[in-house]
């Protein structure tokens, strides 16, 4: 998992630093998930395993604030965020895509490519409240109605 982890962050600052473009950062990003996904095998079996041991790290002020049209909004891969939104009966997702079968990226979902993302799926539909553990999602920030920087168990209403 550390060699992938490696490869994308210095593929990441290679984009931010405009060294390569979002396209090469994609086709980057599928060599690597190409390979990882190939070493893990069976990818569900290995999601379940991991919420398995990590679900309990979400944090009990969620389940106060959460509600049924909760959109989760994540650069993370689908393929990790699905089971857990499964378990935790959320709906709604956009994230960062990857096709099991072809073993490739679809889509990269993060800073601002996340209002477009969202926007592209939900039109004008207005974010009443935004959780983020990150300042990097000021875009998504900008876009709602109340925002609010979460660590650990202290959410500080940022907007």
């Amino acid at each position: 998992f550390i060699k992938y982890l490696k490869v994308a962050v210095v593929s990441l600052i290679k984009y931010k630093l405009c060294i390569i473009t979002i396209d090469k950062l994609i086709k980057l990003c599928s060599k690597y998930v190409y390979d990882f996904l190939t070493d893990v095998g069976d990818f569900e079996d290995a999601a379940k395993e991991f919420w398995d041991k990590n679900e309990h790290k979400i944090k009990s002020w969620y389940f106060d604030v959460k509600q049924d049209d909760d959109v989760i909004v994540s650069a993370n891969f689908n393929v990790f965020l699905d089971e857990i939104c499964k378990r935790l009966n959320i709906h709604n997702i956009i994230s960062s895509e990857v096709d099991t079968d072809k073993k490739e990226v679809l889509q990269l979902c993060f800073r601002s490519n996340k209002v477009a993302l969202y926007k592209e799926k939900y039109k004008d539909v207005v974010i009443d409240n935004f959780y983020t553990d990150s300042r990097n999602d000021m875009p998504m920030i900008k876009i709602s109605k109340n925002a609010f920087l979460v660590k650990d168990n202290k959410i500080k209403k940022i907007k």
